[in-house]
């Protein structure tokens, strides 16, 4: 079971392979103010998720709620870009919806955002801010197994494409898995498997409606995640695996976006965790694994 589950799992790597954008650069991006998640100034309103598509230029997302079936189907999307670095940035619906709106850097806090829209009059104004991660530095409970703890350096370590496949040296044959894990980049892609059957794809996909889903199982067939819950690039964000009895559930943030999925091919013999990147560089801080 595990050399099938190792193959499966190196197919896939070879599938994202073939996805990631030719010659990309792989270096760690650098932090943008302007992409993340953004929050409304007044009650009730709207919140938005900006991430970048090239050198200046930016997509919004605003959407009814985070974390939620809504965030499948954006209330507008917008799509803008800046001569430099320090002005602003003019967004436009394009699509005839009637949605403009413009983002402005801030030099005493943090950016600021308004959208407009000429035809229904309805106006917005948000702040940019990094949402708490209910899920991150979670102390592993008792009887849990560390994983690659030989591997931490000052708590993290980064797996690159050159490193191969990881296998913990633990086994076990279900149970609970945390891990937290950053993607450096645009190109930053990893596929974790939780001891047999199915592996999750972890992708770089943050506002991306039109990529997959990080949080995707792959069985070998895609299951994409219930709701969108990822995190924008250079965020930590956390995976947690709760397997058994050939099912699983999956959190990512702590939202869950597989209930009890059937899981076909999984074994109920010890396996281990196995963990591969491919593309830029992905960085693991706190794994550990909870036998049921």
């Amino acid at each position: 079971m595990r050399f099938v589950s190792l193959i499966v799992c190196s197919c896939l790597l070879s599938l994202l392979a073939c996805a990631a954008t030719p010659d990309a650069p792989l270096a760690p991006v650098r932090y943008d103010p302007f992409v993340g998640d953004w929050l409304p100034k007044e009650a009730g309103g709207y919140v938005a998720q900006v991430f970048a598509t090239g050198a200046n230029a930016y997509q919004a997302n605003v959407l009814a709620a985070f974390d939620d079936e809504s965030s499948a189907t954006p209330v507008a999307v917008l799509r803008g870009s800046r001569a430099d670095g320090q002005s602003p940035v003019e967004l436009s619906g394009g699509d005839g919806s009637g949605w403009t709106g413009v983002i402005r850097p801030d030099c005493c806090g943090s950016p600021q955002m308004e959208i407009a829209n000429s035809k229904t009059g309805e106006k917005a104004r948000f702040s940019q801010f990094m949402r708490p991660n209910p899920r991150l530095r979670i102390k592993p409970p008792e009887g849990a197994v560390v994983l690659f703890r030989e591997r931490m350096r000052d708590g993290v370590f980064v797996l690159a494409k050159e490193h191969g496949l990881l296998l913990s040296q633990a086994e076990q044959n279900g149970g609970r898995l945390h891990l937290e894990f950053r993607m450096t980049n645009n190109e930053s892609a990893a596929v974790v498997s939780a001891w047999a059957g199915a592996q999750i794809g972890l992708f770089a996909h943050y506002g991306r409606n039109d990529k997959t889903g990080c949080g995707t199982l792959f069985t070998p067939a895609p299951i994409s995640p219930d709701v969108r819950a990822e995190r924008a690039l250079l965020e930590w964000q956390a995976l947690d695996v709760e397997t058994g009895d050939g099912r699983m559930t999956v959190f990512l943030n702590g939202v869950k976006i597989h209930d009890n999925r059937a899981v076909a091919g999984t074994s109920e013999k010890p396996a281990p965790v196995a963990i591969e990147t491919h593309g830029a560089p992905v960085e693991f801080r706190n794994i550990w694994m909870l036998a049921r």
